[in-house]
């Protein structure tokens, strides 16, 4: 399913302050990100902008750009610290047929 290499940079500062915006919280990511975020105190600004990129990345991978809403795309972290990707059934629905239709 992997399209290519995703790579994406988000400015810290810019993080600092979507920090306090709940509406753009809820709009990008899941309540769980949003929580693991929080949990992060002092250094919650470095984790939002992180998970930001993550997920653009992701979709930059997955060669769909950003057609889908980045809550779409969850990123969470392993027993070990290790950062992961779920996707939701809409996400997935959605790589499937962009997928059909690239092979098409």
């Amino acid at each position: 399913m992997c399209k290519g290499l995703g790579l994406d940079l988000c400015g810290i500062s810019r993080m600092e302050a979507l920090l306090r915006d709940e509406r753009f919280l809820n709009r990008y990511f899941t309540p769980a990100e949003t929580a693991y975020v929080h949990a992060k105190g002092a250094g919650a600004a470095q984790t939002l902008a992180g998970l930001y990129a993550a997920k653009e990345a992701v979709l930059k991978a997955m060669g769909v750009g950003i057609a889908l809403p980045l809550q779409e795309v969850e990123i969470f972290h392993g027993s070990g610290g290790q950062p992961q990707v779920r996707l939701t059934a809409v996400s997935y629905t959605h790589l499937r047929a962009h997928e059909t239709r690239s092979n098409l």
